[in-house]
């Protein structure tokens, strides 16, 4: 999260941008995950799909909520949602789009989809290999 405008506190940006997507441990099942702020640390994805309203609106808002006690954030985040849909959703979009889009996270993208099942091919045919098998066809016989 570069410096695009002074009055933008970018303590506050990461603190609002972990909200959204906080990351994970190794422990976790999915493996680890960086935190939004911490994938997107030097990004400017999120500021360049942003309007300048709309960078304003996520300045104020991030201060509002880096000033929040740290058990209420998730509440005073709901209530911002509620209260102000359309600027939420558009920043959500962009943090999204841009987290998902960094390289820190395309390892973890990338070994997940290793760990899931391969698809299968659509030039294998298992009726064909179940054939060879019940006939013994291509065995060496002496």
């Amino acid at each position: 999260m570069t410096d695009h405008a002074e009055e933008i506190d970018q303590a506050a940006v990461a603190v609002f941008f972990d909200l959204l997507i906080p990351g994970s441990s190794a422990a976790e099942p999915t493996g680890s995950w960086p935190s939004a702020s911490e994938a997107l640390a030097d990004d400017d994805d999120v500021w360049m799909s942003l309007d300048a309203a709309s960078r304003a609106w996520l300045g104020a808002s991030a201060k509002l909520i880096a000033r929040t006690p740290g058990h209420q954030r998730v509440a005073a985040m709901a209530a911002l949602e509620r209260a102000e849909p359309v600027p939420f959703n558009l920043v959500v979009q962009a943090v999204y789009g841009a987290y998902y889009s960094a390289p820190l996270v395309a390892r973890p993208i990338r070994a997940l989809a290793e760990r899931g099942p391969v698809e299968p091919s659509p030039y294998f045919d298992p009726s064909l290999v179940r054939r060879v098998v019940e006939t013994q066809a291509g065995r060496r016989r002496l």
